[in-house]
């Protein structure tokens, strides 16, 4: 099951008519992105395998995610700003839960050049890393006995 915001994005991107109009509209999104402070960027979140630099770190604040990132092109700003909106506020396990396929079938990672594509992935991989270091974390601390 997808979150609402993913959904509701992934469901218009099924209806854009061609990959140029999904382009334009992964870049409307850019604008949505949060500023990372420069602080918090650098080689541990940097996101590898993308043609532009793309950041991101999170925190888990009350059992719920919380992202920050950045990147350098455009496209890439949209897609990071697509995925940060629609990740944030969920639980690690949440996050996980979140099969890769809905992007796909949107259209959304088609209308990206090959490298953009790969890099997408390593993106939604880079948030789920997040999600599953912070489940680990919780799951390593001792637990009190009532």
């Amino acid at each position: 099951m997808l979150p609402p915001f993913l959904e509701k994005v992934l469901d218009r991107f099924k209806r854009l008519p061609d990959d140029r109009t999904r382009t334009e509209a992964i870049i409307y999104y850019c604008k949505r992105l949060a500023p990372m402070p420069a602080e918090l960027k650098t080689d541990e979140t940097k996101v590898p395998g993308c043609v532009s630099n793309v950041f991101i770190t999170s925190e888990l604040q009350d059992g719920k995610m919380h992202y920050l990132a950045a990147a350098d092109a455009l496209t890439t700003r949209g897609v990071v700003a697509i995925l940060v909106e629609g990740f944030n506020g969920l639980s690690p396990e949440e996050v996980l839960s979140v099969p890769p396929e809905p992007f796909k079938e949107s259209g959304i990672v088609q209308s990206l050049s090959a490298s953009r594509a790969n890099g997408f992935y390593n993106i939604l991989n880079r948030i789920r890393e997040e999600a599953m270091k912070h489940l680990a974390s919780v799951n390593s601390q001792p637990r009190a006995n009532s």
